[in-house]
């Protein structure tokens, strides 16, 4: 109910963490429970942020969800960071291709159709190329 009714208050929430985490010692085994029970968890790891309370982050339950929630951000950016190398380098690649079969005198047409880019593309780069 608190972290609801005071989510746009990141000070009162992260004292009220530090208080559940240090100064009631929860049990070993109810942490786990704690931790589960938190609706921040799955809400938070979706966004890939933690209210903004890096303060937490040794701290025993939320500190783990702390370390969860930037891996899983991450592992997110090095998957785009990832998809957009392969495009760029698969564009390039079809690019370099293009370049030598313009250099074998191929129709701009024969080229769009083994390379896979546009006509215009095609048109462009051959222009590029004669300057």
């Amino acid at each position: 109910m608190a972290l609801e009714k005071y989510s746009h208050r990141d000070t009162y929430l992260s004292a009220l963490l530090y208080f559940i985490d240090y100064i009631l010692q929860v049990p070993a085994e109810l942490q786990e429970k704690l931790y589960e029970s938190l609706p921040i968890a799955e809400n938070e790891k979706e966004e890939g942020k933690f209210m903004g309370m890096e303060k937490l982050r040794d701290t025993p339950t939320f500190g783990r969800l702390f370390r969860e929630i930037e891996e899983e951000a991450t592992k997110k950016g090095l998957e785009k960071g990832m998809e957009k190398g392969m495009e760029k380098g698969m564009e390039e690649a079809e690019r370099n291709f293009a370049k030598k079969l313009l250099d074998r005198n191929y129709s701009d047409e024969e080229i769009s159709e083994l390379t896979g880019l546009e006509l215009k593309d095609v048109s462009e780069l051959r222009k590029s190329l004669e300057n």
